[in-house]
């Protein structure tokens, strides 16, 4: 696969590289929110009715897992829980969107929105870690299996 240096990236890719952490971070605690509130205040009715025509049910719930677990993300972890928050604003956000553009695509529209918040939440919630990575220091985690025995 051919790697390409920086100066050939396009502009876009150098920027999305670069701020990663950011974008998603901007897109889990400000865009998602304020666009859902924007939403709702333009047309409760309409949003109403997608939310009970679309419930989050079991079936929902078992893909979002799913992804997640695709991630090789243990059941367990605070990185489970946040990438399943994550899936459940997608949802939100997902069926809010749908409402607007009065699309009938809504269950594909909640998956491929799925897909990408639990990606962000990864980055957002891996930006410490990288962030430290980047200074040089080395991450420590409890739950590894070497400070088991330890205890």
């Amino acid at each position: 696969m051919n790697e390409q240096t920086n100066d050939e990236m396009p502009y876009w890719k150098r920027y999305y590289t670069a701020n990663k952490e950011t974008i998603c971070k901007n897109r889990l605690n400000r865009y998602a929110f304020n666009a859902i509130k924007r939403i709702k205040e333009a047309i409760p009715e309409k949003v109403d009715e997608y939310l009970l025509k679309y419930p989050w049910n079991a079936k929902r719930e078992k893909f979002a897992r799913m992804i997640i677990l695709k991630k090789n993300i243990r059941l367990n972890s605070a990185l489970f829980s946040e990438c399943f928050e994550a899936s459940m604003l997608a949802y939100i956000y997902a069926i809010h969107r749908c409402a607007v553009n009065d699309c009938n695509y809504v269950d594909d529209y909640i998956k491929k929105m799925t897909r990408i918040y639990v990606i962000c939440a990864i980055i957002a919630f891996n930006a410490d870690k990288s962030y430290l990575a980047r200074q040089g220091y080395k991450t420590v985690s409890l739950d590894a299996p070497e400070w088991k025995d330890r205890a």
